[in-house]
């Protein structure tokens, strides 16, 4: 059956609702594999990338926990592991590219 699964998420409504089935069908499954996964369009502002030392992933992953706050309390709740990808450009190009590679 399913191993893994791939939920792309953006920190909306609709977002989260599919993290509840996405919680839902874990726990119905059992041991899958669950990751996150957040992309994001812009490019981080100069100022952020000097702070940051020019760690682009880090800023990236720092942007996708603000945005999946409420989604990363479902997973825990349920004590569901997770993996948090992150993703920088278009959004349905990213998501595929994971998709190909999970």
């Amino acid at each position: 059956m399913f191993k893994k699964i791939l939920l792309a998420i953006d920190g909306s409504m609709h977002a989260h609702l599919a993290a509840e089935k996405t919680v839902e069908f874990a726990l119905q499954l059992g041991n899958v594999s669950v990751t996150i996964f957040h992309v994001t369009l812009k490019i981080p502002s100069k100022n952020s990338l000097i702070q940051a030392n020019f760690d682009i992933q880090s800023l990236l992953e720092k942007e996708a926990r603000l945005a999946i706050i409420q989604t990363e309390r479902l997973f825990k709740q349920e004590k569901i592991p997770y993996n948090l990808a992150v993703g920088l450009g278009d959004p349905a190009e990213e998501i595929v590219k994971k998709a190909m590679i999970c």
